[in-house]
């Protein structure tokens, strides 16, 4: 009786995690490149802390919020470093990484090279403290990507967690 109540407890324990997971699936799973890119002004707060993010040469710029702490951002990382090589020349990139301390170990590992043309488009930032990604996000997620519209200002799409980045940035190259 006894074995029998422990395998019922493992059980509810194991549909649990199976929820979580499915949970944090729904929540964080990949927009598609190509979805319809809607949003809205930010607030006078959000648009203060995004300015040093944004490249004022670039029609839209990608500020893309993660850290090596965060299992999904380093899941995600080879398809963002493979993208980074292929920008078109109107999307401009804001690697803002959450970890504190800064994560020059990981890049001195990882040996990131870009095309030198990418390289012009791709800054690496650090906010060890959070405090710009907690300004822009409200309370932080990640990996959390914001496209945002160099002319206007307009933060055109937020995607919390992992997305996929070569679809994404070619549908930001077709606008216009």
């Amino acid at each position: 009786m006894k074995r029998r109540g422990k395998l019922a407890a493992v059980g509810v324990i194991v549909a649990l995690c199976g929820l979580a997971v499915a949970w944090d699936w729904w929540t964080h799973r990949q927009a598609p490149g190509d979805a319809a890119l809607a949003g809205a002004l930010p607030t006078a707060v959000q648009a203060e802390a995004l300015v040093p993010y944004v490249n004022p040469a670039a029609r839209y710029t990608v500020v893309h919020f993660w850290a090596t702490w965060c299992p999904p951002c380093m899941v995600e990382m080879p398809n963002v470093l493979a993208a980074l090589k292929v920008l078109p020349p109107e999307v401009a990139v804001t690697m803002v990484s959450l970890d504190n301390p800064s994560p020059s170990a990981f890049y001195t590992k990882e040996q990131i090279r870009l095309t030198e043309r990418a390289e012009s488009l791709v800054s690496w930032v650090d906010d060890p403290e959070q405090v710009r990604a907690k300004a822009i996000l409200g309370k932080v997620m990640l990996p959390t990507t914001l496209i945002v519209d160099g002319v206007t200002g307009r933060i055109v799409q937020q995607v919390d967690g992992p997305l996929s980045w070569e679809p994404l940035l070619g549908a930001l190259a077709k606008l216009d």
